[in-house]
């Protein structure tokens, strides 16, 4: 059995990062959400994330602390 691709998905509205989440999970993908940049930051940091998608107007972004 071929591993998961992880996919880290990040957005300031939860409602959209639900639809997204359902939507991959039942293609097969593992799915990592959360809502603000520093959060994502870390995750991403640990490893393990194959690809990002993220909004481009999330509010919740701040300047990277690195």
């Amino acid at each position: 059995m071929k591993p998961k691709r992880t996919i880290l998905c990040v957005d300031d509205n939860e409602q959209s990062l639900s639809i997204r989440k359902v939507m991959l999970e039942t293609r097969g993908y593992r799915v990592i959400t959360c809502t603000g940049g520093e959060q994502a930051l870390e995750i991403f940091k640990k490893g393990g994330i194959d690809l990002v998608l993220t909004d481009l107007i999330c509010r919740v972004w701040t300047e990277p602390s690195w």
